[in-house]
């Protein structure tokens, strides 16, 4: 009689928890962290859709300003080709969006000159993570020209204009300008490129750039 009455007073005890209570307190924590875990998500994924249209729209405002600058009458584009722009007509598009943070513009029409590409690469602006990633590793906008001469229309030529310690560098890797070009130094008496600028070429690079040459640019290569 002892045993059974231990047992009910056991069964009966208090503060015995309940499974059933215990099972609901654990599904109202396993909620609440889901819960918690969905603001967060949800937070980052507002926070990357802002950022994104954002940084498109940044990208496409600096294209177009770059464009508007440099691409409109009697600036240096418009004085060196008769067509620009990627399409054919007088309301062809300027720019080419390759990529959200990528621009192209073509010009052509000049004589013994195919044609000059411009590639406008831009920072990821519209990518959260590479802008916090260009926090530590900063990042820069670039921007670089190719001009395709017709083959006929001159002689082959060494020549690269780069900052000095740029320039030194393509000096070491790049076989061309190792084997047949040089520092040259600005000649005396006459207008040279910019202190920061450095040229390696041939001998011949004297009577490339000339005071016409240096003349355009420097009128209007301030965005």
């Amino acid at each position: 009689m002892e045993d059974e009455s231990i047992i009910a007073a056991e069964i009966i005890d208090p503060q015995t928890p309940d499974p059933s209570a215990l099972e609901d307190t654990d599904i109202a924590e396993n909620k609440k962290k889901l819960s918690s875990y969905t603001v967060v998500c949800v937070s980052i994924l507002i926070a990357y859709l802002i950022n994104y249209f954002l940084g498109k729209r940044a990208n496409e405002t600096l294209a177009l300003s770059w464009a508007s600058k440099f691409t409109l009458k009697d600036v240096i584009f418009e004085k060196n080709f008769s067509l620009l722009g990627v399409g054919e007509g007088e309301d062809s598009p300027l720019l080419l969006k390759e990529a959200t943070n990528v621009f192209k513009f073509y010009a052509s029409g000049r004589r013994y000159c195919h044609g000059l590409l411009a590639t406008l690469e831009l920072k990821s602006r519209h990518d959260l993570i590479s802008m916090l990633f260009n926090c530590v590793v900063p990042c820069k906008d670039e921007i670089s020209f190719e001009v395709y001469m017709n083959d006929e229309g001159m002689d082959h030529v060494v020549f690269a204009l780069a900052r000095k310690k740029a320039a030194k560098g393509m000096l070491k890797e790049m076989r061309d300008l190792q084997r047949f070009g040089g520092m040259v130094g600005a000649p005396g008496g006459r207008k040279w490129v910019a202190e920061e600028l450095a040229v390696v070429s041939e001998s011949v690079a004297g009577d490339m750039i000339t005071d016409v040459v240096l003349d355009q640019p420097a009128r209007q290569w301030k965005v």
